[in-house]
């Protein structure tokens, strides 16, 4: 529902961004977003199955669950569980209007409660289990962005594109803001790429990415043994996530023995 309170204001921002940029043809106004195979892609019908493909598993290569949940207000320990930049607080509405807001709903109802209570881990709450559960393709999204922008991917591309790393007048600043906060279509893409390094480049996080593998803050200071002798997480990674973490009260336990275990590790 929230979403389609947006529209008036996304398309009346798109035509300031656009009326911003001149007037730019179509082509032009392509040229300005950085090439993607999505878009190479599109142009080719034959291609679309292998576009349609599920978000493929990073479980084995991802680690988050681990140690009890530690409460907190509001999403403020978000950093805590998650690695990559990308929760389930930031899915785009025009996603949720995809999928439907009841059903939406339904989704996000099982990961609330305590232990047993919830019928799923609170961790597991992202995009990316979002996509995989509602078995969602690139062509899903695209399209979903499309529909709610009411202009071509490759327009909205341009335009995230000119919000985040175009140059800017003073009078640009506001629909800038606005442009870049929204899917880009490499940001699409590493949604699906099955590739904890352009997952990170895309939605960088409080995590780490090392050799192939993702760990959340939570694994590390719940594991701090393996982190350092296992996995050989470099060591100012770690304590750069020791150092956030006393800014968390409620981390404190966890915390000094992590500490206490690097230590005597290291």
């Amino acid at each position: 529902m929230r979403s389609r309170l947006y529209v008036v204001l996304l398309v009346l921002g798109a035509v300031l961004v656009l009326s911003a940029c001149g007037n730019a043809t179509t082509e032009q106004i392509y040229a300005l977003s950085a090439q993607s195979t999505i878009v190479d892609n599109m142009q080719d019908d034959t291609a679309h199955d292998e576009l349609s493909s599920v978000i493929p598993a990073l479980h084995e290569l991802i680690f988050v669950h681990d140690g009890d949940i530690v409460r907190g207000s509001g999403d403020e320990m978000q950093w805590y569980y998650t690695i990559f930049g990308a929760s389930v607080i930031n899915i785009s509405g025009f996603f949720i209007d995809f999928v439907g807001d009841e059903a939406f709903q339904n989704w996000t109802q099982q990961f609330i409660g305590h232990g047993e209570n919830a019928q799923r881990n609170a961790r597991e709450a992202n995009i990316l289990s979002f996509i995989e559960d509602f078995e969602l393709t690139i062509q899903d999204l695209i399209g979903a962005l499309e529909a709610g922008l009411d202009m071509p991917i490759y327009e909205i591309d341009a335009l995230v594109h000119w919000g985040r790393y175009g140059e800017h007048t003073d009078e640009d600043l506001g629909n800038a803001s606005f442009w870049a906060r929204f899917y880009s279509l490499s940001d699409i893409e590493a949604l699906f790429s099955n590739d904890v390094y352009a997952l990170w480049t895309a939605f960088p996080g409080t995590g780490v990415v090392h050799n192939g593998r993702a760990y959340s803050p939570e694994w590390i200071l719940n594991n701090m043994h393996s982190a350092v002798m296992q996995e050989s997480i470099p060591l100012y990674e770690i304590e750069r996530i020791i150092v956030h973490a006393g800014y968390f009260p409620q981390l404190d336990e966890v915390r000094e023995m992590a500490e206490s275990t690097l230590q005597a590790v290291r």
